[in-house]
């Protein structure tokens, strides 16, 4: 911002990256856990993020799990303003129902342009992960795009292969 000689917003929030998304023309995404990492009410939080950030929407969703990562990367990558890639877990995981109605609130929603999001399932199975995760699955929602390339996380499992393919059905153009 200096550099640019742009303002600096001082937003008088605790603002985690990872529990945020945009579409870039209105509409803005986290989990509860940004709520609640402020100690406030979700009216106060919506109201100072509409102050600040000039948000026409602000949609906060249900913590997928209450005992490890709670953040929006986790759950989806919106990989444009109508695009959108969504987790999918088994049935037989404590985050099945809260990703499936967080799925169905993106199928109910419209873009910016009054069209429905298109919307990319991408199957997260479980993986052997850290002894602090209690449910942990391959999270390859929670990638990189940096211009024309997406940096998909990778396990050495079956799986990576129709992940990088939603992908690559997802965002034509891009490697």
């Amino acid at each position: 911002a200096y550099q640019m000689n742009w303002d600096i917003q001082n937003l008088p929030l605790y603002w985690t990256g990872g529990n945020f998304m945009t579409d870039g023309y209105g509409m803005g995404f986290s989990t509860e856990l940004m709520v609640n990492e402020n100690n406030m009410d979700e009216n106060e939080f919506v109201e100072i993020v509409t102050e600040y950030l000039d948000f026409e929407n602000y949609y906060i969703f249900d913590n997928p799990n209450e005992e490890s990562i709670q953040h929006i990367d986790c759950l989806a990558k919106l990989v444009n303003s109508e695009t959108i890639i969504i987790k999918q877990v088994s049935e037989s995981s404590p985050e099945y129902e809260c990703i499936e109605d967080f799925a169905q609130s993106f199928y109910e929603l419209n873009t910016f342009y009054g069209r429905p999001f298109q919307i990319h399932r991408i199957y997260c199975p479980e993986i052997n992960g850290g002894w602090w995760e209690l449910n942990s699955v391959a999270a390859y929602t929670n990638s990189l795009i940096l211009n024309n390339k997406v940096l998909v996380p990778q396990y050495g499992i079956i799986s990576d292969e129709n992940a990088l393919n939603i992908y690559q059905e997802a965002m034509p153009g891009y490697e």
